[in-house]
């Protein structure tokens, strides 16, 4: 997990000079949670706020890190191959880069810049998708990324059939979300709504391969 360790000192670093730099420019009271529509419906006091995404950063890279010396230490099956962790490293440095991006947004939009968030939000989760799209495609049956449902996890032809069709679905909806960017209010919507009717669709595909079997 080296490029990950080195991206959260990077994040951390941004973070806490830009919270230092942006204090004295903040409300009292911070909005730092946006509904669907985009209007505010989260405050939290600036200090604890700003502080926010640093910790939730921290949290993330030692909660992850240490799920995964666990499992190595007690070489637990699925066995955690190379490829698999050097993904999951990838993918600990793209979640990173995206909670330091929300917490410029939230740093812009409470210095009185009132930009639409949810359709600023959506590029980074429409990259976020694809690069999970790309994952998944050829993944093998591990304890981290994957589509998990019991029948999935029973029976490695399932497993391999419901991922390859998980990587092309997640990369269609993640450059369908990117349409997100022009509808304003909407733009949460065209997260929420394919990416749930995709999950459904791939727990449903994944029994009827698993009863086919």
């Amino acid at each position: 997990m080296k490029k990950s360790f080195s991206c959260l000192i990077v994040v951390i670093i941004f973070s806490v000079v830009s919270a230092i730099y942006a204090y004295p420019l903040m409300p009292d009271q911070m909005v730092t949670h946006w509904d669907f529509s985009g209007q505010p419906d989260g405050y939290m006091w600036k200090g604890f706020a700003l502080l926010l995404m640093p910790v939730l950063s921290l949290g993330l890279y030692f909660l992850i890190t240490k799920l995964v010396k666990s499992h190595l230490a007690k070489q637990a099956e699925p066995p955690l191959e190379p490829v698999v962790i050097n993904s999951l490293d990838n993918l600990m440095v793209l979640l990173l880069c995206i909670l330091l991006y929300i917490h410029i947004l939230t740093i812009v939009w409470n210095s009185g810049i009132y930009i639409q968030i949810a359709a600023w939000i959506v590029p980074a989760i429409s990259i976020l998708f694809f690069y999970l799209g790309t994952i998944m495609e050829n993944s093998k049956p591990n304890p981290f990324i994957g589509i998990r449902t019991p029948w999935i996890l029973k029976n490695e032809a399932v497993w391999r059939k419901t991922h390859y069709l998980a990587g092309i679905l997640f990369k269609t909806i993640a450059i369908f979300m990117l349409t997100g960017i022009t509808m304003g209010g909407y733009a949460g919507f065209m997260i929420a709504i394919p990416v749930t009717v995709v999950i459904l669709f791939l727990v449903g595909y994944s029994y009827y391969e698993y009863k086919k079997l």
